[in-house]
């Protein structure tokens, strides 16, 4: 038996339909930044760098060994003070079981979205569009 040199696999390597029209939908120019009444969600670059107490407290949770995923729906202290502190906002009360926690703006929106339609209910995504979408 025979084995082909690497040199001609990967050059017979050729990406998925799937994979090709994600890149090719992926294909964005890059929208005004957020200011005044705009809010572009274009890009999720935030227009500043990250806060040193934001830096400081990622490292020191990387030594205390916080490595891992976080709970489905968010570590519990975090909800909890979303919520002591959306309570406080509204002058009432907020559960911590009412408070969802997303990786990014494209999974909080799913999530909006999915909490809201039904099965069967037609929800228009315009295109061009975020290929993840």
């Amino acid at each position: 038996m025979t084995l082909e040199p690497a040199a001609t696999l990967v050059s017979a390597f050729q990406p998925s339909e799937a994979v090709l029209r994600v890149q090719r939908t992926s294909l964005r120019v890059q929208q005004p930044q957020s200011k005044g009444d705009l809010v572009s969600l274009a890009m999720g670059e935030p227009d500043f760098d990250t806060p040193a107490q934001v830096r400081a407290a990622a490292a020191q949770a990387l030594e205390e060994g916080h490595t891992h995923y976080s709970p489905l729906l968010g570590e519990q202290v975090l909800r909890e003070e979303l919520a002591a502190r959306i309570g406080r906002l509204l002058d009432g009360v907020a559960s911590p079981g009412n408070v969802l926690i997303t990786q990014g703006g494209t999974a909080g929106l799913s999530a909006a979205i999915l909490g809201i339609v039904n099965p069967g209910d037609k929800v228009v995504i315009p295109d061009p569009t975020y290929s993840l979408y």
